[in-house]
């Protein structure tokens, strides 16, 4: 078991004296979403840690005290002293894992079927350093048709993963919440981001970009956007997809956001258009504003 006593010392030295709650949970003044009242509660016993406001979470002490900043000495003690009870990896177990079956590219052999994977790869506009930094793979399966595409948050815990057989087309997702923000450990929340549709538009666009895996903002990344320096929020979604941009927008501007309108042309998507060109359209989108909203809802009504 841990020695809990360390862990709090060390929490305490970088977040202020804690507040007891129920069993071994200690309540926090939260350092990232700055909230007034001590929402970010930690378990000693279990490592796992939380904010009830801004949603930013882990399964470590240490791992919290690294986003704040702790000193190296102060780190090596927590991590010589962690040791958690058997809730935490059950909670692991029960979190998103990997197909048995999945392997990188980068652990691939050079088969007939893995060279196929990849042309298909490139063939979108990915390249070798792509597979790797994405960790991208394969089901090895009778097939060998379909590629893996993990997506991990910010503690780089993996967080949910798309399947997509290349042969037929279809994408599939695990049996796992979609409520999670994909590709959250690339994203630096206060610079500008991109919101795509999927994975694919997001590699075209290959930085700061979130794919939705669909049309809508879920909970998380609704939490997330309000909690984050970032301002400027691009809607790059197909062009023909008016009603879910607008619905985006609104939620952005309600929240104090800058929502940007990508203007693609109907029928065409970030991964259609391309790596080189996305990002003239990006460079000529417009600002969204209340005005903008109010016009699109009045011609709706009137159609």
């Amino acid at each position: 078991m841990s020695n809990k006593k360390v862990l709090l010392n060390a929490l305490s030295k970088y977040l202020g004296e804690p507040t007891s709650k129920k069993a071994d949970n200690s309540a926090f003044y939260c350092p990232f979403c700055k909230h007034y009242k001590k929402k970010l509660e930690v378990d000693l016993s279990t490592g796992l840690w939380n904010c009830w406001v801004c949603k930013t979470s882990g399964f470590k002490v240490s791992s919290l005290l690294k986003k704040v900043n702790a000193s190296y000495s102060d780190l090596k003690k927590v991590y010589n002293e962690e040791s958690y009870s058997t809730k935490q990896y059950s909670y692991k177990l029960d979190y998103v894992s990997l197909p048995d079956n999945y392997i990188p590219f980068e652990e691939s052999d050079d088969s007939f079927f893995v060279n196929r994977l990849k042309k298909y790869l490139f063939a979108r506009g990915l390249t070798e350093d792509d597979l790797i930094k994405y960790k991208i793979g394969y089901l090895d399966d009778s097939s060998k048709n379909t590629l893996l595409i993990p997506s991990y948050d910010s503690d780089f815990n993996l967080n949910f993963f798309v399947t997509k057989n290349i042969a037929t087309g279809r994408y599939t997702n695990p049996d796992y919440s979609k409520n999670q923000i994909i590709f959250e450990s690339f994203i630096s929340w206060d610079s500008d981001i991109v919101l795509t549709e999927g994975v694919f538009d997001a590699f075209s666009i290959q930085r700061n970009s979130i794919p939705l895996l669909g049309k809508i903002l879920n909970s998380k990344l609704k939490e997330r956007i309000i909690s984050s320096a970032s301002q400027k929020f691009y809607i790059a979604l197909d062009g023909g997809e008016l009603a879910d941009i607008f619905r985006i927008a609104k939620y952005l501007i309600s929240v104090g956001k800058i929502p940007y309108f990508v203007n693609l042309p109907i029928g065409e998507d970030p991964s259609s258009i391309g790596r080189i060109k996305i990002w003239e359209y990006l460079k000529k989108s417009q600002p969204m504003t209340e005005e903008d909203l109010f016009r699109y809802e009045l011609h709706n009504k009137i159609n």
